[in-house]
């Protein structure tokens, strides 16, 4: 039998594979099987860091059967990279039940205390509604594209290093 130890956790150079993300920003933590035991879909969620800002991109379903470990690998790197801001990327989410504004929720209060963001991007029309009718909006940003958001915070980060 297998271990199912952090064996297949991936640290590894962008390179600019990823948009908005300069050269040496890095991969953390393990890409998640496309498949579940009874061959069905499932989501695949990654997590960039790039300074004290993690971007979390979510796959095409993000349900209850998977928010529990995205949930602990956010927060794990939350914790033990001292993010102060995360960008949520659905662009290639089709569908998201209320786990998925339990995950935005819950990072937005964690980030609360230490004075951070929670900022949703890419979100398509289901999402939208989802979160329109949760009223997600009053407590997280928004933006357009992930490169601008990227920009703001490198810039926010200068100005209270000067």
């Amino acid at each position: 039998m297998q271990s199912r130890g952090r064996k297949n956790t991936a640290y590894m150079k962008n390179e600019g594979r990823t948009p908005g993300f300069t050269e040496g920003s890095f991969f953390v933590g393990r890409k998640m099987s496309n498949y579940d035991r009874k061959g069905r879909k499932k989501m695949e969620t990654k997590v960039f860091l790039a300074g004290d800002t993690l971007l979390v991109s979510f796959g095409e379903e993000l349900d209850h059967h998977q928010a529990g470990k995205i949930k602990g690998k956010i927060d794990r790197e939350i914790m033990v990279n001292r993010v102060k801001n995360v960008v949520m990327d659905f662009s290639a989410t089709k569908f998201m039940d209320s786990s998925g504004i339990g995950i935005v929720i819950g990072r937005y209060k964690l980030l609360r205390g230490v004075g951070g963001t929670v900022t949703i991007v890419h979100a398509g029309e289901q999402v939208k509604k989802v979160f329109e009718l949760a009223g997600i909006y009053e407590y997280v940003r928004t933006a357009d594209n992930i490169a601008g958001v990227l920009e703001k915070f490198a810039g926010r980060e200068l100005a209270e290093n000067s």
